[in-house]
């Protein structure tokens, strides 16, 4: 995002999970509410186009939406499915994961992965099934036609070059996987590049984990950076602090050093039952 200290909050649609950290405590902070959707509508991700716009996948509703201080909250395209992770480079051109089957229809939406090319004019194309693929989230890029993707229950980070249409393995490691599975928590969710390192956060084993990136574009070993913390998806920073939403009404900053400043907002949760909330936050 263009800065780590104004943002937009946004949240998943995994259960409402207590937050498990040692925080230092924080003042509720003022929110502003640039809009409200009706039950029915839940909001998965969010990314930023570079027409300076953010785009906001509607997981529920099957839909994206786009937003501009100038122009508010419009329909941007409908989707065949269920709109997940969203990402754009700098040519507008971009990814984007669908599951043909919605999570609440139990183990079946395992088999539902699809990916699709998009871009800021409007085009969405189909690009691929990956029947490989169990449960893709979160999504960051390797380079300006690269792609990484989590899988939450297989552990593994994908990769797609939205060129050619190759797709592959990346990244797998049993610290990306469910520590309980079968389990209601996702194992990987978000993930992140700043620089040469790949960050990835694991809400099931409550933790945020970090790997190097060398010059080929290849991870070195994963490593546990933060622990006892679930964290939904998250930005970093230039100083290596990483900005995490979680399931509630908070959002955290973590330094480099471990330690944990908690921001709680005022608002509503968000969820499939009660409609999703957007603020604009400042701290």
């Amino acid at each position: 995002m263009r800065s780590f200290y104004r943002y937009l909050i946004f949240l998943s649609f995994a259960a409402l999970l207590p937050v498990i950290v040692m925080a230092q405590p924080s003042d509720i902070h003022q929110t502003q509410t640039i809009f409200t959707m009706p039950k029915g509508h839940f909001f998965e991700n969010i990314a930023s186009g570079p027409d300076e716009a953010f785009y906001l996948t509607d997981y529920t509703g099957k839909a994206i939406y786009r937003y501009t201080t100038e122009s508010g909250l419009t329909l941007f395209k409908t989707t065949d499915g269920h709109p997940v992770s969203l990402r754009f480079n700098k040519d507008g051109d971009g990814l984007l994961v669908v599951h043909r089957i919605p999570i609440r229809a139990g183990p079946s939406f395992t088999k539902s992965m699809a990916l699709y090319r998009i871009t800021i004019q409007g085009d969405i194309s189909f690009l691929k099934e990956v029947p490989e693929a169990s449960f893709l989230n979160g999504m960051t890029m390797l380079d300006e036609h690269t792609f990484l993707i989590g899988d939450a229950i297989k552990g593994i980070i994908w990769k797609i070059n939205i060129q050619d249409g190759s797709f592959g393995i990346w990244l797998k490691s049993d610290a990306l996987t469910q520590q309980t599975l079968g389990g209601h928590i996702p194992g990987v969710n978000g993930i992140q590049i700043y620089g040469d390192d790949f960050y990835a956060a694991n809400g099931d084993r409550a933790q945020i984990l970090h790997a190097g990136i060398d010059p080929q574009g290849k991870p070195a070993r994963l490593t546990i950076l933060h622990e006892d913390i679930v964290v939904d998806d998250f930005v970093v920073d230039e100083n290596k602090t990483i900005y995490a939403t979680t399931h509630g009404n908070d959002v955290l900053k973590v330094e480099p050093d471990g330690t944990i400043i908690l921001h709680r907002w005022q608002g509503t949760r968000c969820n499939r039952q009660y409609g999703c909330t957007i603020w604009h936050c400042s701290g």
